[in-house]
Formats: C-alpha cells, structure tokens, sequence
C-alpha cells in the first residue's frame, strides 16, 4: 500500500491527473444511494460492469487497481456468458427439470471460461453434446451445432439486449 500510494502521489503531485472524475463519480453515487452500505454496493457494482477501456471511465483514485478491475470485471463478464449458454441451454431442452445434468454442464462451462484457450467453437460442442444427449441422440448434428454456434455469438456480446438484461439480473442478486 505504501509503495501504491507514493506512486499514486507523484502522479497527482505532478499535475499529471485531477480528481475530477472522481468527484463526479461519487456525488453521482451518493444522490443515488440511501445508507453508507447502499453507496458502498453500488459503487462496488458500477466497477464491476465498468470494461476500464479508457482510463477515464473510472475515477482516477482508482488507476493503481486497473489490473483487479480488469480481472474482476472479467469473472463477472464469464458469470454472465454462463448464464446466457445456460439459458440457451433450458431454451433447446424446455421440458427438462433442474438435473445433474444441467449442473455438470454448469461446472463444465465456468472450467472451460477460466481457460485462456477456451474458443466459442468449444464451448458450442459441449452445448450440442448435452443437448443431443437430452435429445436420446448419438451424434450432435451439424444443424444444432450451426445453429448454437450462431446463436451464441449473437447473444454473448456485451451490446446485445439479451446480455444486458442476463447482466441486470445478476448485477440484481449480487446488489441483494
């Protein structure tokens, strides 16, 4: 911390950065919040979706932790992937109860996301896997992997409306 904070004060000190955003970024957060917890869940909620593209998204007293936030946005970017291939998932098989099944997929899919080298495509096969294994089907068929595979990539991008609303949610049960 110590370190953190002298490269944090020559920084400042030198001209180089304001703290302007950052009191623009916390009187926005305390108009909107009721309690002291409340604005500490919301700020801590506004970093999580923030991508940190530009340096100048977040407040600069924050700067020192891009890299934390980087990595914190990206597990709660990976929940949200989970959550939308799960969706997608209960969408093909509609009929299918809450199973073992749908768990492992569940497991299996968080492990592929926390691998550097984990392609759509693979995640894709394990999709259409399970699915023609709900189906009683032996094969997965080029059809249902095509469809999945474009289905996916529509829906996995961070503009898409139904992304937005799967990142809402959580961010709703995280705020509880």
């Amino acid at each position: 911390v110590a370190s953190e904070r002298k490269i944090f004060e020559s920084i400042f000190t030198g001209g180089r950065l304001t703290l302007d955003l950052t009191k623009k970024w916390m009187q926005e957060s305390i108009e909107n919040a009721d309690s002291p917890s409340e604005l500490f869940v919301a700020c801590l909620l506004k970093l999580l979706i923030c991508p940190f593209v530009r340096e100048t998204s977040v407040p600069e007293t924050f700067i020192l932790d891009k890299k934390r936030l980087i990595s914190m946005h990206s597990s709660f970017q990976d929940l949200c992937i989970v959550q939308c291939l799960l969706l997608i998932y209960k969408q093909n098989c509609r009929n299918a109860p809450k199973s073992l099944a749908s768990e492992r997929l569940k497991d299996e899919l968080l492990e592929m996301l926390g691998k550097r080298d984990t392609q759509i495509s693979d995640v894709v096969e394990v999709m259409t896997r399970a699915i023609a294994q709900f189906r009683g089907q032996l094969q997965v068929s080029v059809a249902d992997f095509n469809t999945i595979h474009a289905a996916i990539n529509k829906i996995i991008a961070p503009e898409n409306e139904f992304f937005l609303m799967v990142e809402k949610k959580l961010l709703a049960v995280l705020k509880n």
